[in-house]
């Protein structure tokens, strides 16, 4: 998964809505190497449906688009 902060702000990205995970400042990304849906007990795991959340931290106004990129295949 490669999660990219294309705006002119930082923002913080969260897996469940309530708690902060990742912050990324402005033109920022992370590479998170990932397992998804997998039936191995090791490993970090996303489930099939999960919702990103992404919140501007400070600032006002942005420009710009923030996205979650995910490829998957075997």
């Amino acid at each position: 998964m490669v999660l990219s902060n294309i705006t002119d702000v930082t923002l913080t990205f969260s897996m469940d809505g309530t708690n902060d995970h990742f912050v990324l400042p402005s033109k920022g990304f992370l590479v998170l190497d990932l397992t998804s849906n997998k039936t191995s007990d090791s490993g970090l795991f996303f489930k099939q449906g999960t919702i990103i959340y992404v919140k501007q931290t400070a600032g006002g106004p942005a420009e710009g688009s923030a996205y979650a990129s995910i490829v998957f295949g075997e």
